[in-house]
């Protein structure tokens, strides 16, 4: 009997979540946090410190669904939406690394050749997130003197992220070099149909509103949490200040997901304004940085072995879930 061939996406997956973990075990877990964390953490809080990133995991891979209907057709069919929330999540496991959106986009093409489609959806639901984390720290940083120059950071980004999204003719500008550049690598057809979108209607966009306000409470919720359980509990503002300033200078890091710059930023502003020991600022800091990247992209792998990579073997494609 011949041996069954191996797969060749599964081998990638399996080594960028390795080579991810790896990294992450080297560079960003610190020995003294670790210690610290479990010096101070309260067993009471494990539950929900658990319950919450698969929740979040959960919401997110539901709007991603949701943000389908910009680049074409509602996903309303049962079978393909739930294909899509599981495509979403099974790709978190590649999110420790660079080329956490290709990984989304190609799990996409796999199970329902979605491919191309999956553009917009993935960069939209980035944007979204990064500009109401953006808004609330605009918001924030107002009220402490020491941040208001981060406030004025913010609401240059916002004003001009606002522009070329409103401008017509910047996105047509956009659309004209992407088209240009992809007609040169003989790639138009990927990049049209990337590129092709539509108006979603009032609902759909009320919806959409909800469900990134919906991510962004939660993901707050856990920010929360990560101090409670270890026994700290700073001003709330001061809390979700000193993540939405770090997160969008971490967004521009070549770090994956901002690590390093993010923490740093985080911890100093939480311990400047919050009355926080520096230590005990630096373990909530780490605790909420692994409730938030590292324990999705877990949830992740075990989507992508025990739903993911079934449902493609047993054929569940778009000829069968739509």
């Amino acid at each position: 009997m011949r041996p069954k061939k191996i797969d060749r996406t599964h081998v990638i997956m399996a080594c960028v979540f390795l080579v991810g973990m790896a990294v992450y075990g080297f560079k960003f877990l610190d020995a003294r946090e670790v210690a610290l964390i479990l010096a101070r953490f309260k067993p009471v809080a494990l539950p929900l410190l658990i319950i919450f990133p698969a929740a979040f995991l959960w919401l997110k891979a539901t709007r991603y669904a949701t943000l389908f209907s910009v680049s074409g057709d509602p996903i309303e069919d049962t079978r393909a939406r739930r294909l899509t929330k599981t495509s979403y999540a099974a790709a978190q496991l590649a999110t420790l690394l660079p080329g956490g959106y290709v990984a989304r986009i190609g799990l996409m093409e796999r199970s329902l050749k979605f491919g191309a489609r999956a553009v917009i959806p993935t960069l939209l639901e980035k944007g979204l997130d990064l500009g109401l984390l953006g808004l609330v720290g605009l918001l924030t940083c107002w009220l402490y003197p020491e941040t208001r120059v981060w406030g004025g950071l913010f609401l240059g980004l916002l004003v001009v992220s606002v522009s070329v999204f409103a401008s017509r003719t910047i996105r047509n500008k956009c659309r004209e070099v992407l088209t240009s550049l992809a007609t040169r690598l003989a790639k138009k057809s990927l990049v049209t149909e990337a590129l092709r979108g539509r108006r979603p209607s009032r609902r759909t966009m009320t919806v959409i509103a909800l469900q990134t306000v919906a991510v962004l409470s939660l993901e707050l919720l856990i920010l929360w949490f990560s101090f409670a359980a270890l026994g700290l509990y700073p001003t709330l503002v001061v809390v979700v200040m000193g993540y939405a300033v770090a997160d969008i200078v971490g967004r521009v890091a070549p770090t994956p997901g901002g690590f390093g710059v993010t923490e740093v930023g985080m911890v100093s502003l939480i311990h400047h304004l919050g009355e926080v020991g520096l230590n005990e600022a630096a373990a909530a800091t780490f605790l909420f940085r692994f409730l938030l990247f590292l324990l999705p992209a877990l949830y992740g792998s075990l989507c992508y072995l025990f739903l993911w990579a079934p449902l493609i073997r047993a054929g569940d494609t778009t000829d069968k879930a739509v």
